[in-house]
């Protein structure tokens, strides 16, 4: 890889070099209920993204050694309503890194309806006070004399 300038670009003939790496990760972020199995989920996402045909295996050797993932899953966030999960999937391009983060979204939502994992959504929680139905009343009272 070359660093130029931006002084120098501004002023020369830009030629498109390929920097010779063309693989990509996708991140596969999907959100599961408080209630789910969270190693349940992250190993039902290693092996839906593993068992894909664009999957690339981009382990060192020594983790390979190590018998690391070729998928690896993390817990990355706890929001209001899910438990944040992230897979981190490589493929040998971008075109590939798309199809295959396209694929293995619905393929792991399938696998987490099949398996009982739930995908939530956001649940609020209203309190109305009493003091707001006292001055309804009373301001309808008021318009009904």
């Amino acid at each position: 890889m070359i660093v130029i300038p931006n002084s120098i670009v501004n002023k020369e003939k830009i030629v498109n070099f390929d920097i010779g790496e063309k693989k990509s990760c996708e991140f596969i972020d999907i959100g599961i209920s408080y209630d789910s199995d969270v190693d349940f989920a992250k190993k039902i996402m290693q092996e839906e993204c593993g068992n894909h045909p664009l999957i690339f295996d981009n382990r060192s050797a020594e983790e390979k050694h190590n018998n690391v993932p070729v998928v690896k899953t993390a817990l990355i966030g706890l929001d209001d309503s899910s438990v944040q999960l992230r897979a981190w999937a490589w493929a040998n391009s971008y075109v590939d890194a798309a199809s295959l983060k396209r694929d293995v979204l619905e393929s792991i939502k399938k696998r987490f309806d099949k398996e009982g994992i739930d995908i939530p959504y956001p649940h609020r929680t209203v309190i109305i006070k009493d003091t707001f139905y006292k001055r309804d009343k009373e301001e309808q009272n008021m318009k009904d004399t």
